[in-house]
Parts: structure tokens; sequence; C-alpha cells
């Protein structure tokens, strides 16, 4: 016998598991099974739903006979009704008998679907009040409820405490971590959850402004763990000049040129002080072009694209201590390098400067340019109607191409830039 998907208790086969399946599904789906419904309904299957091919003509003749043998063998029972087609013994549609329809979840093995829904209310309630993301979230899941459809999600059993965790998350955890910790598995969290994850994240989290400019959806993805210290890998910023970086606790840490420093999210934490020697502080958007600039009388901070709040944090700290300097951004010469700069001025409140991320530099290096996508124009126009980098983008535009700032940069160290 062919298996078309149904799970057969050993009491049925799989055909006779199939039609009896499917008959639950059009009556738990029906105004008739809530009590709604003022006119008598009828729940057929049609064989082919459970035997695809039942009426074509190379469908071996054995096999329709013992498909039908299984339909018999139902009818028998009193279990359906099997109406053929005049004149035939061909099957032309299958009726469940109403009266023994509750006995179909038992001979299924199967949980009523009113069952189903009430277990479901009582787990939606169970985290009202928690938090406000989660408050939001299984309020509208009980709406649903209410109106007998389905939740958002077929996992939230899974899913809720996984969002607990994750909005109560005071510390640094890297996914494979948090994977570990739920699943025993270090990569079931990126195969099978944290799009859902982030899916709740986006719509009841109230990160409008967080994501408004990066079309990329992994980008928003790794935008919204971070928001609640969860990454993909170990958070670093890595800083390049002179620098003297004072803790909370006294101890200070030094940058000195020629030596750039990696600075984890922990030791960020305890940061109280930064005091800056150079009068120009450049953040870059892209680790290849951080580590070749070599710019004099500038301080060089690598963010890593666009930025949480904790990296906000030490740029605002910077901006504090050291409201002097000449702040500038450097970043690709696409729709979401100026994103990102757009992000980093609203997330900070530092007055950034573009760095050679203007029309002239796109025009010079073009040639090393690739086609906008679709995507790219779409935030270029949203980044245009927001007044942001007019001409940069307006050429961009009319050329049909980005430029990556790695081109430029290391034609910048060549000295033909």
């Amino acid at each position: 016998m062919r298996n078309n998907g149904f799970a057969a208790p050993e009491a049925l086969s799989e055909w006779q598991a199939g039609v009896l399946s499917l008959m639950l599904d059009s009556y738990e789906g029906s105004r008739t099974y809530f009590g709604e419904n003022r006119v008598n309904q009828h729940f057929a299957v049609d064989p082919e739903k459970v035997m695809p091919g039942y009426r074509d003509d190379f469908t071996d003749p054995d096999e329709i006979a013992a498909f039908t043998e299984d339909m018999r063998s139902l009818e028998e029972k009193g279990l359906i009704r099997i109406a053929r087609r005049p004149g035939s013994t061909e099957i032309d549609r299958v009726y469940p008998v109403k009266e023994v329809l509750p006995e179909y979840y038992a001979l299924l093995g199967r949980i009523e679907k009113r069952d189903v829904l009430s277990a479901q209310r009582a787990m939606y309630t169970e985290y009202l009040g928690k938090l406000p993301v989660l408050d939001a979230y299984c309020r509208e899941q009980l709406r649903l409820l209410e109106k007998n459809r389905k939740p958002r999600n077929p996992e939230d059993e899974t899913l809720l405490p996984l969002l607990l965790r994750i909005l109560e998350n005071r510390e640094d955890l890297l996914e494979r971590e948090l994977s570990i910790l739920f699943f025993s598995d270090s990569k079931m969290f990126e195969k099978s959850y944290r799009h859902a994850v982030c899916s709740v994240l986006k719509t009841y989290g109230g990160h409008e402004r967080l994501l408004e400019d990066v079309s990329d959806a992994r980008e928003q993805e790794q935008l919204l763990l971070a928001e609640y210290r969860v990454f993909p890998n170990p958070n670093y910023v890595y800083l390049k000049g002179t620098a003297e970086l004072t803790l909370r606790d006294g101890q200070t840490l030094r940058v000195l040129p020629g030596y750039p420093m990696g600075i984890s999210s922990l030791v960020l934490d305890s940061l109280q002080e930064i005091s800056i020697q150079e009068s120009t502080v450049m953040t870059v958007e892209n680790v290849t072009s951080f580590h070749r600039l070599q710019q004099p009388d500038t301080f060089f901070v690598f963010l890593s694209g666009y930025h949480n709040t904790a990296k906000q944090a030490l740029i605002r700290m910077l901006f504090r201590d050291n409201p002097d300097k000449f702040y500038l951004h450097f970043g690709d010469l696409d729709p979401d390098g100026f994103g990102i700069l757009r992000h980093l001025r609203e997330g900070t409140g530092v007055p950034f400067r573009p760095y050679r991320m203007d029309a002239e530099t796109l025009r010079q290096f073009v040639d090393y340019g690739k086609p906008l996508t679709e995507n790219d124009r779409k935030t270029l126009r949203h980044l245009l109607d927001k007044g942001e980098a007019t001409e940069a983008l307006q050429e961009m535009e009319r050329l049909g191409k980005k430029v990556e700032q790695e081109i430029v940069s290391l034609h910048l160290m060549n000295g033909d830039g």
C-alpha cells in the first residue's frame, strides 16, 4: 500500500486512518462542531484525497481492490457510509456516520479539538502579565482561539518559555549556548526556532525604529536578538589608536597606536570613562577596512554592521567624554551603509558625518560595483524619502550600482584614492 502521510493506529490501515482523519478535520473545522450552524452539514471525503490515483486507469487494480475492501470493512462496522456511482462498484464519496463520530477519536488516538483549544487557552493565560511582549502576543493568540482559529505558531508550547528566557536575559549569551540550554542541541535554535522568535519580537516588541532602514532579514534577526544580548558569535568592539579606558573598579586599559584591541561586551559593561588622544573618531562598518586604514590623528572604532544598544552606549560615552572630537563614519556605499549611518546617528545622538560616502567616490569606484537588488532599491527610496544623503543616493539610483568600502580603503592606503 502507498503511504499517504497518515499515521495508522494498529487497528486501522493507513487508508482507513486517512479517511477518518479527514472526516474529523472537516467536522472540527465546521460551524456544526461549535454548535453555530442552523442547517444540516455533510462531511464527505473524495476517495482520491486518501488514495491518489483511485480513478486513474493506470493504477494497479489490486491496489484499488485493497482500498475498496478497507472502506467496505469500515462500512460494515458502522463507522462510515459509502456512496457508489450508479451501476458501478466504484466509490463516489465516503460519508461519516455522525452518531459514531466520537468513536473516531479513540480509534485514531486523537485529542478532540475542544480539548486542544482548552489546553491552549490555559497555556497562553499562564503567560499573561509576565512581560509586555509576551502579554501582547498571548492576548492576540487568545483572541484567535475565541474565534476558533488556530494560534499563530504551532510550536508555542516550546516557543513561549524560550521567548521568556530571551526577554529576561541580562548577560551575553551565544545562540549555540541558548540552543544547548533549551534543546541539548547546539544547532536547533538556529534551524527551527530563531525565525519564529524574531517574528514575535518584530511584531510585538516595539522595535520599528530599530529595523526601519534594515532590509536584510538576517540582519534584522541579528539586531533583534542583540537587543536581548543574544549573539551568533562572541560580541566584541575593536579599537585602534590612542586611548585610556577607565573601569568602575579603578583599573585602566590602554590602547596604543599600531596595537588594535578587541574589547568584549563584559568589559564594556564595566567602562566608566574613555579618553581619546586623536582629534578625529571614525567608526568603520567592515573589519577589512578597519584593519587596512591608518589615517593620521584618527581613532578607529569597528562596531560590525548595525549597532545594538550596548554598542550605542559605548559611542555615547565616547562622545560624552570627548565632545571636542570630529566624528566620522566610514561604511559601504550602498543603501544599507547609509541605513547604518542613520541608525548610528539616531541611536547615539552623535552628529556623525559620512567619510568617503559621497557621489564622487561612488563614480570613482563604480567599475568595482555590484548591481542594486530590489531590496536595495526599496531601502534607497525609503532613505531618500527621509532626506538622507540625497546626492549620493540619487547618483546610486541613477547608476544602478553600489560599492563596498573595502575597495575604497584599499585604494586609500595605496595612495591612489
